[in-house]
Formats: C-alpha cells, structure tokens, sequence
C-alpha cells in the first residue's frame, strides 16, 4: 500500500515537471529519489544501482541540498512539495525511529536525521509550519526522556543549539507553537528538557561539574569560532554515539543556554531600540507596518514586538535560570565563570529593557548568590566540600573566617557591571543588588581587622596580595557607585535605588537592634551594620543637585532611623540627617548665591544672593524645606540621643551657613525654642543655648525682622526654664545684646518715621500697645488675648511633661517679609523682661530687673514716647503689682536652699546667707531692686516722661508703690530701708555733671528752668556714700516743685503712720533711723537745694522721731537710766548737720529754732516723782540718755560762734533749764543723776563761752554779732547764770523757817546790798564735787573780772559763794582744799578792788589774768569768739563796790576762822587737823594781810570812838590795812594758841608759822596806829 502511493504520488509529481527546465527536473528527482530510498522505497529516477544507497547516505546528500538550496525549496511550488511531503517526513520518520530504537548502531542515522532537522527549523520552518511543530515536539520528547539514550539527546540538543542561536526563528517558532490557543509549546518543551537534563541525576553535574566544565569551554570556543552557529560535523567523524557521554551532554546542554540567553538578549534589544524608535519624532512619519495581514503603525508594531520578547523570556527564564547557576555555582575556570556571568549580565540587562521584574529580580538574585562566599558551619576547611548558601532571614549573622574567591569577585564584577551601565533598568532589583553589596563591605571591613597574611584570606585568590589587590578594585568599586554612578541614574532610577538603601538599611536597623551578637558582647568593637545607612548619606551627597526631587525620600527615610529604638542607631542616623542637611544648605547657599550673582542682585549689606532665586523646586524657601526634617524629628523625638545631635547639627549649621538663612530662621528658631520649653529636653540646654549666644553674637543683622521678634522670645525662653540657672542668667543678658542691635536697626530703619501725633497719643495705661500684641504673638500662631502675656505659659504645644507632638513649628505661620518697627521690638524685649522679673529664682529676678534697667538707661534717650508708655504701662508699673503680690505670699519660713546630697542619711543643704534663706527674704531683694530701678529711670528721664499724658498716673503709682515699701518694716526693714534710698537718693536730686546753676530766689519762677538743665546735661541719681569727688564740679538738681512736694508729703504720711503709736515706733524704728540718717546725707550732700521750707520739715521731723509717742519731751529725772536709741542718735545728727543753713534761708530765725528744739529734749518733762505717773507701755529708749546727748549737741553750739546773736537769744532759756537740772543734782529721788553731773562738768566752759557775750551785752554799747544781728540785754540771763553756779555748790535747800543772817559790815554796820541768801556747802565733798565747786568758783570770779556792770545783788550772790567757802569749819575747810584757798584769793582780791592780787591758776581750771583791766577771752571759747567786740572789763567805780560788797564778808569769815582756832580744846579730832589746819589759817593771814584797801567802802558809816583814842582808831580804819586794825582782838586772842602746857603734843612747824603770821599781822596793826 504504501509502495502504490508513493509510486502514484511519484508518477503524479513527475508528470507535473513538465514545467521545469531539465536541471531543476533531476534536481527535483534526485532529492525525491535519495528521500525515497532513505524511506526505505523505491526510486524512480535514480535506476540500475549497483549496490543499495545507505540511509545514512540518503540522509546526508538530502540535507546538503536543503542547505545549500534554500532559495530553490522556498521559492519553487514544486519544491515546498518536496519539503513536505518527502524530506520532513523523512526527517520525522528517523527521529521516530530513533526514539523508539536505542540501538547504537542507528547512530549514523540519527545523526544526519537531526543534522536534516536542524536544516529544515533553520531554513524552512515558516514553509512547513505543521511538520515543523512535529519535529520540534519529537526533540522535545526525545530530550526529555530519561529512557532516551545520552548520545541522542546530544545529537538532539546539537539540533536545538541551532535552533536557540537563531534569533528570528526562536521568535517564529516561539510565536507559531507557544502563544497560539493550541499551542504546543514546543519551544518551552525543549527549554525544559535541557535544563532538566542538566539538572538530572543521571548527568549528576555535582560530580561531573570539572569534566563538564572542560567539554563547555570546548564547545563554546567552538560555538564562538562558527558564526552564525551551525550544527557541530565534527561529529561525522564518529562512527557511533559511545564517545558521548553525559558530561558532553551536560556541556552541550550549557552552550544551548547560552545560545537561548543571546538570542533573547538580541531580541530584546532590536525590540528596545524599536521601541525607542516609536516614540523619536520620525516615527509618525515612518510607513505602517503589515504584521500576518494586519497594518500597524510604528509604535504598535514596536510594542507587539516587545511584548512577544516579554513572553518569550517568562516563558524560558526559570529553566534557563536554574541551568545558568548550577552551571556557574559548579564551574571553576575563569573562562566557563565569565561564560556564565556575561550570560547572567545580558539576560539581566534583557529583563531590565523589557520591565520584566521578576526575573530580573531571580536573576540578579542568582548572580548575588555567586557573588558572595559560603557561609561556613564550623570551619572554613571542613566546609570547603560542601557549599551553603545562607536562607534570607540569616542574611545578617557573622561571617567567621570569610574570604572572597575567584568566582566571587568576577561575580562581583559582573554585579559591579550590571549596577554601573544598567542602573536604571534595576528598579526593584536594587535591594538584591545592595543586600550583596553589604556584604562585601562587610568582607572588606573584616579584611581590614584581620592581618593581611593569614593563611583563610587567600582561599582561592593564589596570595594575601590578591586579596588585598581585589579587594581594593572591588572597594572603589563600590565606593564608585554610590558618588558617581548614581549621579548618572535618573530621578525614577535614583528614587529606586535609595528606597533600596533604605529597605536595606531599616532590615540592617532591624538586626542592630535584635542581635544577638550585640547582646552578649556589649563592649564589642565590632562597627554597627549601616552599610546602607552609609551609603544612603553617600548616595544624597553625591545628588545633592536634586534635593527637591529627593528629600522627600531622604526625610522619610533618615527620620526613623535617626528616631529608632537603639541608641547606637540613633545616633548614626542622626549623623546623617545632619550631614544631608549640611551639605543642602551649603549646596543651597552656593547655588543661590551664583543665580543671585548671575543675575546681579546682590545685597550689598550682606553679601547674599538678593530674592535668592529658585533653586529646583523648593523655590525661595529652599533653607525651610533643608531644614524641615531636623525641625520634625526634634518635634516628634523623645530620644536624648538624637535631640543632642538635632541641637549640634542646629550649631553647626549656624556657623556655617547662619548668614545665608531667610525662612530657614522660622524652624530654627522653632527647634531652640522647643530645646528649652521641653522638660525632657532640659539636660540638653546648655547645648541649644550655646546657638543661642551665637545667634546673638553673629547673626543677628542677618535675621529678618519679624525673626528678630521671635527671637526675643526664643532668648526669654531659655531664661525661663527652671533647670539651668547660669543659662538663664545668661539668656537674661542677651535682652541686652539685642537691646544693642537694636540701635543699630532703628538708626537704619526707613520705613518707620513716627510722627509726633503718633508718639504723643493719648494711649491708656492698662490698654497695651495692641500692635506689639499682635506682632508678638504671629509666629505662635494665636491672637492676642488683650493682656500682652499671650506666650506666658511656654507655648501650648507642650504637655505637662513634655512629651506631646506639636503638630507644628512654632513659628510656622510668621512672614519673614512682614515689616516690624523698632517699637515692636522694644516692646517685646521690655514685655519678655518683665515676664522674667516674676520668676521663681530671686538670681533670674535680679539679673532681669538690671538688664530691664540698663536697657532703659541706656537707650532711653532713643525711645520714642510710645515705647516709654509700654515700658511705664506694661513693664514697671504692672511688674510693682507682681512683686508686692508676691512678696506678700511668698514664705518667711521655709528655707529655699537647694539640696546637694546627703551625708550620713541626712540631706546637705546649699549654705545661703541669712538675709537670702526664704522665699521672702529673696522677694525682698526683687522688689528693693525693683523701687530703685523705677526710682531712677523715671528720674534720670524725667523731661521727656513728663511730656506724656499719662505721666500723673505713673507718678501717682510710684510714689503708691514707695509708700508701701515704706510701711513693710513689720515684713521687711530691707524693702523699707530701700524705699527711704529711692525716694530720697533717687527721685529727689540728680546729679549734673557741670556747674551748679543757683536756684532763683523768687519762689514763683518757672519750675521747668530746673527740668530744662536736666535736660540739657546727662544725669545721674544722687548716690548715697560721697567717694572720690569727679574731675569735673558736680551739681545737684532737684525735682521740680510739684512733684518735690509731693516726694516729701509721701514721706511726711508715711512717718505718721509710723509713728502713730508706741507698737508702731517701735516696729519701725530701724527703718526711721534710716530715713534721718539718708536725709542727712542728702542734706550734707545738695545743702544749697534745701530752702527755708525744707529746713523747717527736717526740724519737724527730728523733733517727731526722737521721742517716742505717748513720752513727755525732755529729761525724766525720775526714769532709770538707759542709752539713747540709735533713732534718737540719728536725729541729733541730723539737728546737728543743719548748721550752716543754706544761704538762701534766713539763718537768724532758723538757728535759734534749733536751739530751742534742742533745749526741748534737755528740759525736765517732770519736776516730781509725784506727779502723774509714767505711760503703762514704756519705750525702749526713755529719753534719758538722749537727753545727755541732746545737751552736748547744745553745748557744742552754745560755745561755738557760728551765730553768737542766736546764743544771746536763747540763752536765758538755755541757763534756766539748766539751773533745774542743777537743782535736782542732789535731790534724792532722782534715780539718774548723769545729766546734772555733765551739765556740771561742762558748766564751766559754758560759762567761759558765755561770758564774753554777757559782759558785751551788759555795757553800754550793745554787742553787735559777727553776722550783724541787733543789741541784746542779758541781765535776766546774768541771774539765771548765777543761780546756776549757786545751784552747782549747795547741797541742798534751806531747811523750811530758816533764815539766812545778814552780812555784818565790818564797820559794825550791815553790808550792802541787803542780806544774803545762805548757801549750804558739802562737810564731806567727793572728788567730783570738790572739781565741780573749784570750777564754780572759778567762773564767778571770771564774771567778777569780766562783767563790770553786775548788779549789786549779783555782786552779793558771786560774794556769798566766796565767803561761805571761806568760813567753812576747819575740818571742812580742810576737805575743800584747793576750793577754800580759790574762795579766799578772789575774796581777798574782791576785797581789794582787783588791785594788787595774785593771779591764781588750778589745775584743769583755766587762768585768770594778772589784770582786771585787760579783757577776758575764753579758753574754750572757738576763734570766732575773737570777733565780738568788748569793752573793757574793769572800772574804778565797779571796784569799788565790788570791795564795799567783799571786805566785810572776808574779815567776818577770817574773824570766825581765828575765834575758831582759839577755842580749840585740843581733843583727838583737833590734834589730827591741826597742822593742816594751822597751814590754812598761815596762807589765810598772809592773803589778808596782802590786801591794800584804797578807800573807805561808800556806805559804811565810821563809829564815834568812846574812849580816848577814838580819833587815832577811825584814823587806823581808813589806811590800807584797816581790815587788820578791826581782826586785832581776833589776832590777839589767837596769839599763843594753842599753848604748849595745853594736853597734846608740842606744837610743830605750822602752828610756829601761824603765830609768826599773825605776829606779822598785828605788826601792821601797830604800825597803822603807830604803836
């Protein structure tokens, strides 16, 4: 049957040549004939052979002549027939055969069948499309097989080498038998087969891997010798298949890997660049394309194309990838590894262009795998047998003795290749690419740890050296990617590849933070895993010029890692964060800078880029966005960690591109305000505030003005925080620096001019100035609330601990461009200093209230009247309120002393001084700094304060507010002592640095002359203390007359309330004492400000302190003693310091005044102890002793001759007083005898001082005072001062009845001037006495001497001291002493008219002059005392009568002292005193008889003698020694006394001297008489 159907086909075929030319008929016949007998059939051409044709034969000559005749099968009807109907089912038929045969012996056969079929798919499968299919699924079947005999699946995949190396016919035979409905698919069959048969045991590539390796690199230097490839005839030499063994197979079944793996790879790439072609600009004008009778277009024809490509490497990626690495994981030989990896690299690359994800990603997968060394188990040798690759959740465990080999770094390479020219086709594949990458860093940083010459390091590399030297390729490599290569990527390829670093990085953050290894080695040196970190930071460097493009990314991905859990972590990543933002700055500057340049607008003033341009697309905010990630994380971290290195990188950014910042200023501002508003933030604040400082030491011109505001409170903020002290004081102190600037940005500031309507509104004092509210409170975001204290609790967008996420920058919302004023800025530094003036720490107060104050002073002269009225209304005046409110609540009792420890179990305590250990104490120190800081700026800027409307108000408040300090003596003397400093050192006087201007006496002048010269000068406050006087004269320029009397009318108040009563006195009397004491000073220091008004309150005022309510003024004889107060002390100070009075005082009304004032507190307050009785609440100081006091300070002006008209004045006051003091100094129920005994002890002196004045005032010319004051008549005074001395020598009063005798005359008629009062004299004087009485008599001598014009009744009084001296008994006249023989001179020498007697001194008593006519002058007596005129002293006529009054008192008591001495009976009392005694009585007679009397006293009437010899005796009484005729009875009746038979011792020397004087008297009398 099938003979008659081929022969009939034949016969069939043959009679249609008929249309062939001869050639082409025996061409056709041959090749039917050679078919036929290959099938084993007859021929019909091909006749009378001699010998069978061999099929192999057949087979052969068919395929040469397909071969070489493609044109002529293809093209000729007849010959297609022939194709198909005879030589492929010829072809078929063997492979059949074949497959069912496994003979050897049909190894000739099969090889020329598959040699045929290979030529018939290579040439003719698009001619024979169904006979194709069969073939191809013959092969695949025939490969597949296990049964199959190894050298047919040799010979079979020889045929599919073929196939897989043609191009086209893989697309043709891959679209026409894989993508059809039916398909067959064939071509993934055969795919399959051969990577199975790589893969099966039978080959067992494991054991044959180096023979295999070996016959590949054989038959791909073959396959690189043909091109285009070609089925392998070497193996017609063969004369069977038992030379083919499965190692070739294995070998054969690579290079058809390879083969498949080109040819997709050309197809891809023909696909790519069509596709490229498509969308170039040409393509729409390029001609349609005719795909299988359908017309598309360029583009469509390119993405058919591709997607068929896309199909076709799905289809084939997994077998040919799972060939490809167990041949590259077995293979050894450089040539077969770079085989493999330039497979792996194309097939890559083909994924890459065609976007086929997955098996990009399996293949560098694969090729990551080779890359990289095996993990060893235990030991490097032992596992050098067997290789293991780690699974995916080990990736990050240590690689113990890890060394690279050859095949690892070609691998490397080839990945090194891939990641360098086919960055932007990896995608998603750059997260297996980097994952190795890690790696190999890690296996380069552990060659650098290792010593270079272990033996581990060179397993496969031959030498340590080659390790070194590949490692070092394989590093610059790598360090080449991430700074260069990547500059080259696109944005999509960059965004790739840095969202691979940061998967990469976050599983590395990951292992850092769960390691094991970490864990048990916490010291360990081993770096952290940040490979990708690294190069993260590497990678954003390099790309810096698309920072816009990437910063989304790199914030993204830097801010968690900077935020991560671990520690160590944190602060790599934050290192990187702050190495990003660093260089986008600096990238930022300078590429604005050249835009600005380039397009010249650069700002002169700064040197900046003006506008700064657009730089990608951040635009103008380019400094805000680089610097939004640092501002986020600190806002969202609650790591200590990361905060610090967000608080360094701030530093460092502002040192190095602070100038450059715009809007950068809002989230940097924002971070160091938040640094130091964040609880948890608080360890870290000496950090933030050291950019703070830098900030104010360096940038500030560079700050935008509403920057600038915001800045003042940033700076306020780090004064706030409770934490840091020294930072707070010195976040105070750049208030001050900012204050500084500020002169400098209002003298440039053009847009604001204020006008005068402006400045001088009408604003109200507890409005607020609305517009600072506003302005302030921008970059928070929130309205002003109306009170301008809108931040006070540190921003809302903290918790109470802390830990809340603001949801935005603080100063977010604030506009850079926004204009603010220099007011605005002066109103904030005042506002926020005002704020710190009430902080809890009295350090931060102090510092605040000093830098609020020198702010003020030393700009004030600056400040427009608007911003004065907010430093008044909303700074000074509110901040009194605080303070006060404060003060009242704070504690006196608990102690505020930080604790520093314990020791011992018992806390250590902060040593604080004693005035600053309470709350109170140290509130007491704010508000003392508080009144003076006010005091002295409202002074020293008085004039222009005094032009704003409101300046009453502020006045009224402030003399409120030292009103209260006045009266918190009860809480606090400090405060109250303060307050006496401020008002009067601070606000009364100011200091003028030129020459005093004298203030017009007319007190209705223009009080603003006095403002106009402060104004005209700087001034200064009037300072307590003196110190060296300046160079140049200093004047003193007090308030105006309104606010003066105001000043002193607060002080008057608040002395009356002082001393409102005794409990209040003595509350406040340390604080009164101060208040003198500092009036004092003021007046010494500006005495030519004071007027008579002044003088008048400060007497009034004296006068109201030194006694204490409820007490009489004046001396308490009845009281016991006790020391004057210092209150009291304080107040004669003051009375004394008065003196001299301001010359434009009248100075005559004054200085009496303050005598008299004087004398008040000396005058008794009462005469008897039975009077009424003392107050039920006794002062401290009762007076007493004050009075003492008060009596020096008025005998120091008495003696003085500042004013001798005003002494005049007052002194029969004064001598009265002081006579009832002398009256009472021996009264016994005086129970404190200390003022009588000085006022005694000084008596003379005063009396010394005095005279002079009394005798000038007693002639008849008056007494005309150095200042030119009127006559004065001091009779009354002469009286009181004679009382006064009586008064100093009585013991006592008269006994009531008694009545003194009257002076006999000696003449034996009365004295004259009428009888003399008694004077009763101490028996028994103390030393005291004894120098009192001498003294006494001294003076009334001296007024003998000096007063000629003494009535004769004050004659008497001075004589009658005198003579009851003298005639004292003898034992008291003994006690008397130096008194009895002073008594006895100036009797006699009174006696005597002042003529002849002998000058007498004592001893501490002052010298009479030798004569009565030369004018007397006090020896204590100051030198102004030299300027009252006198006249002289002693008169013939005052003499006289002074003797008249004088000679019968002497010759009485000499009389009485002889009768005495002659009675003596000679008892024990007598024989002790008689010598002294019989001395006394010598030096008596000797005096007397010394005396010359000149004339007969005036009314002494002579006797008529009644006896004979009368004539001679009146003769006797007129001669000079008449006194010793009329003491002759006396003298005779002495004489012999006492006489020797007398009981007693003989006499002695003095008794011998006593009769030898009275001898010598009685001789004068005899001669007078002329015996």
């Amino acid at each position: 049957m099938t003979s008659g159907r081929s022969a009939g086909a034949s016969a069939a075929g043959s009679g249609d040549l008929a249309h062939l030319s001869v050639v082409a008929r025996c061409a056709y016949l041959s090749v039917l004939d050679l078919c036929m007998l290959a099938s084993g059939e007859g021929t019909q051409w091909l006749t009378g052979l001699s010998a069978p044709v061999p099929d192999s034969f057949a087979l052969e000559v068919v395929q040469r002549s397909l071969a070489s005749s493609h044109a002529l099968f293809l093209q000729q009807p007849d010959f297609r027939h022939l194709l198909r109907e005879h030589a492929c089912p010829l072809a078929l038929k063997c492979m059949q055969h074949a497959a069912q045969h496994h003979a050897v012996t049909d190894w000739e056969n099969v090889l020329r069948a598959c040699h045929l079929t290979s030529t018939l798919l290579a040439g003719y499968a698009k001619a024979i499309r169904t006979e194709a299919e069969i073939l191809l699924v013959t092969l695949g079947k025939m490969l597949e097989a296990e049964s199959t005999p190894v050298w047919q699946r040799a010979l079979v995949l020889e045929t599919f080498r073929v196939i897989g190396a043609d191009a086209p016919l893989l697309t043709s035979i891959f679209t026409t038998y894989d993508l059809s409905p039916s398909a067959s698919n064939a071509l993934a069959t055969l795919v399959t087969a051969t990577a199975k048969l790589i893969a099966s045991p039978a080959v067992d590539f494991a054991a044959h891997a180096e023979f295999i390796e070996v016959l590949f690199v054989r038959v791909n230097r073959s396959a690189s010798a043909t091109k285009p490839a070609c089925f392998n005839q070497s193996l017609y030499s063969e004369s069977d298949g038992s030379h083919v063994s499965h190692p070739y197979a294995a070998a054969l079944a690579v290079e058809c890997v390879l083969s498949l793996i080109a040819s997709i790879v050309a197809l891809s790439e023909r696909a790519a660049r069509r596709a490229d072609a498509s969308h170039s600009d040409s393509a729409a004008a390029a001609p349609n394309v005719v795909i299988g009778g359908v017309t598309l277009s360029v583009s469509e024809a390119a993405r058919g194309e591709t997607q068929l490509v896309r199909s076709l490497v799905v289809t084939c990626c997994t077998p040919l990838l799972a060939s490809l690495a167990l041949a590259t994981a077995r293979f050894t030989t450089d040539e077969a590894v770079q085989a493999m990896l330039k497979a792996f690299q194309a097939f890559t690359h083909a994924c890459g262009r065609l976007s086929l994800h997955q098996p990009r990603d399996a293949l560098l997968t694969a090729l990551c795998q080779y890359a990289l060394p095996p993990r060893a188990r235990r030991d490097l040798r032992e596992a050098r047998g067997a290789l293991s690759f780690a699974p995916a959740d080990t990736t990050y465990e240590p690689l113990p003795h890890t060394a690279l080999s050859a095949k690892n770094v070609l691998a490397l390479k080839a990945l090194f290749n891939i990641a360098h020219c086919m960055g932007t086709l990896l995608g998603s594949g750059w997260d297996i690419v980097l994952q190795a990458f890690e790696q190999l860093d890690r296996i380069i940083s552990a060659s650098k740890l290792t010593p270079p010459h272990e033996p581990d390091r060179a397993v496969a590399l031959g030498s340590a050296d080659g390790t070194a030297n590949e490692l070092g390729i394989l590093n610059t490599a790598l360090h080449t990617l991430f700074t260069t290569v990547s500059v080259s990527l696109d944005d999509e390829a960059i965004g790739d590849f840095l969202t691979a670093l940061s998967t990469q990085c976050l599983a590395s953050l990951a292992f850092e933070a769960t390691s094991k290894e970490k864990a048990a080695t916490p010291g360990s040196a081993m770096p952290p895993r940040l490979f990708a970190l690294t190069r993260f930071v590497d990678t954003t460097l390099a790309n810096m010029q698309r920072a816009p493009t990437l910063w989304p990314l790199v914030s993204q991905f830097l801010l968690p890692v900077a935020n991560h859990k671990v520690p160590r972590i944190r602060v790599v990543g934050m290192e990187s964060l702050s190495l990003v933002v660093l260089a986008a700055m600096k990238y930022g500057r300078s590429t604005a800078a050249a835009q600005g340049e380039a397009a010249g607008r650069r700002d002169p003033a700064t040197g900046a880029a003006g506008g700064w341009g657009e730089l990608g697309g951040w635009g103008g905010a380019w400094d805000r966005h680089a610097l939004a990630p640092l501002e986020e994380l600190q806002r969202r971290c609650s790591h200590r960690e990361t905060q610090e290195r967000v608080l360094q990188c701030v530093h460092q950014l502002l040192r190095s591109d602070g100038s450059s910042l715009v809007e950068g200023w809002l989230l940097i501002l924002s971070i160091l305000y938040r640094a130091a508003t964040r609880p948890v933030l608080m360890p870290l604040l000496p950090l933030a505030i050291r950019s703070v400082q830098l900030i104010a030491s360096d940038l500030l011109p560079c700050l935008p003005p509403p920057c600038l505001l915001a800045y003042v409170e940033v700076a306020a903020a780090y004064a706030t925080q409770p934490g840091h002290l020294n930072a707070s004081l010195t976040a105070v102190g750049l208030q001050w620096t900012i204050s500084d600037f500020l002169h400098e940005y209002a003298a440039g500031e053009e847009a604001e001019a204020e006008l005068p309507a402006d400045d001088d509104g009408d604003e109200p004092a507890d409005g607020g100035d609305r517009r600072f509210s506003s302005a302030s409170e921008r970059g928070s975001g929130r309205q002003s609330n109306g009170g301008g204290d809108s931040d006070e609790a540190g921003g809302e967008e903290e918790s109470a601990h802390g830990s809340a996420l603001a949801p935005a920058p603080r100063y977010a919302a604030l506009r850079v461009d926004e204009p603010v004023s220099s007011h605005e800025l002066w109103c904030a530094i005042a506002r926020q200093l005002r704020r710190l003036s009430a902080d809890e720490r009295s350090e931060v107060r102090t510092c605040s209230l000093h830098t609020l104050a020198s702010v003020l002073t030393s700009n004030g002269s600056r400040l427009s009247g608007r911003t004065w009225d907010y430093a008044l209304f909303h700074a000074l005046l509110p901040m009194m309120r605080e303070v006060s409110a404060a003060a009242a609540s704070a504690s006196t009792t608990q102690p505020v002393a930080k604790p520093l420890g314990r020791e011992g179990g018992v806390p250590v305590l902060m040593l604080l001084h004693h005035s600053r250990d309470t709350a109170s104490k140290q509130w007491d120190e704010t508000w003392v700094l508080l009144l003076r800081s006010s005091a002295r700026l409202i002074r020293g800027f008085l004039p222009t304060l005094r032009q704003r409307p409101h300046f009453d108000q502020a006045w009224g408040q402030l003399l409120a507010f030292g009103h209260a300090s006045l009266l918190s003596a009860p809480r606090s003397g400090e405060v109250a002592k303060a307050a006496i400093g401020a008002l009067m050192h601070e606000l009364l006087f100011a200091a003028v640095s030129q020459k005093p201007t004298p203030r017009p006496a007319d007190p209705a002048s223009p009080a603003d002359e006095a403002v106009d010269r402060v104004a005209a000068a700087p001034t200064t406050p009037l300072r307590p203390g003196g110190g060296v006087p300046p160079a140049t004269p200093v004047a003193y320029e007090r308030l105006p007359p309104a606010l003066w009397t105001s000043v002193w009318e607060l002080l008057e108040k608040a002395t009356s309330e002082m001393t409102a009563d005794v409990d209040a006195y003595a509350v406040h009397a340390e604080v009164l004492t101060a208040l003198l004491d500092s009036t004092r000073e003021l007046y010494v220091q500006a005495r030519t400000q004071f007027d008579e008004a002044d003088v008048l309150r400060l007497l009034t005022l004296c006068t109201r302190l030194a006694t204490p309510p409820g007490t009489p003024v004046g001396w308490d004889p009845y009281l016991p003693p006790a020391r004057p107060s210092a209150l009291q002390l304080s107040a004669l100070k003051l009375l004394e310091a008065l003196p001299p009075f301001p010359p434009n005082v009248r100075a005559d009304a004054l200085h009496p005044l303050l005598l008299l004032h004087l004398l008040k507190f000396v005058s008794i307050a009462r005469t008897s102890p039975a009077g009424d009785a003392a107050p039920a609440t006794k002062p401290a100081s009762n007076g007493i002793g004050f009075s003492e006091e008060a009596y020096g300070l008025l005998l120091r002006m008495l003696v003085s001759d500042d004013a001798p008209a005003a002494q005049l004045e007052v002194l029969e006051d004064v001598l009265q007083v002081l006579r009832s003091i002398l009256q009472l100094s021996r009264d016994p129920a005086v129970q404190c005898p200390s003022l009588p005994r000085e006022v005694a002890r000084s008596f003379v002196g005063l009396t010394r001082a005095i005279i002079p004045a009394l005798a000038a005032a007693s002639s008849d010319s008056p007494v005309t005072a150095a200042s030119g004051g009127a006559p004065v008549w001091a009779s009354a005074a002469q009286d009181e001062l004679i009382g006064a001395m009586r008064a100093l020598l009585s013991t006592g009063p008269a006994a009531p009845g008694e009545a003194a005798p009257p002076p006999r005359d000696i003449f034996g008629g009365e004295a004259a001037g009428g009888p003399a009062r008694l004077l009763q004299l101490a028996e028994s004087p103390s030393a005291d006495e004894l120098a009192q009485e001498l003294s006494v008599l001294l003076a009334a001598r001296q007024m003998f001497r000096a007063i000629p014009g003494l009535s004769d009744g004050a004659r008497q009084e001075l004589l009658g001291m005198m003579r009851a001296v003298v005639a004292l008994p003898a034992a008291a006249a003994l006690r008397h002493g130096d008194c009895w023989s002073e008594a006895l001179d100036a009797l006699c020498e009174a006696a005597g008219g002042f003529a002849g007697g002998r000058a007498t001194e004592r001893a501490g008593a002052g010298a009479a002059p030798a004569s009565t006519h030369q004018p007397v002058v006090s020896p204590v007596s100051s030198p102004t005392s030299a300027g009252l005129a006198v006249t002289p002293r002693g008169t013939a006529e005052g003499a006289a009568q002074t003797a008249e009054l004088a000679l019968p008192l002497l010759v009485e008591a000499v009389r009485a002292a002889l009768v005495e001495w002659a009675a003596q009976d000679g008892d024990g009392e007598w024989e002790a005193m008689r010598p002294p005694r019989a001395e006394q009585l010598s030096a008596m007679l000797s005096r007397v008889s010394a005396v010359r009397l000149r004339q007969r006293p005036r009314h002494a009437a002579l006797p008529e003698p009644s006896a004979a010899g009368a004539g001679a005796l009146v003769a006797a009484r007129q001669s000079p020694f008449g006194h010793l005729v009329t003491l002759a009875p006396a003298l005779i009746n002495a004489i012999g006394r006492p006489a020797h038979t007398d009981r007693g011792p003989a006499p002695g020397r003095e008794a011998h001297l006593l009769q030898s004087a009275i001898r010598e008297a009685l001789q004068l009398v005899a001669s007078t008489l002329n015996l």
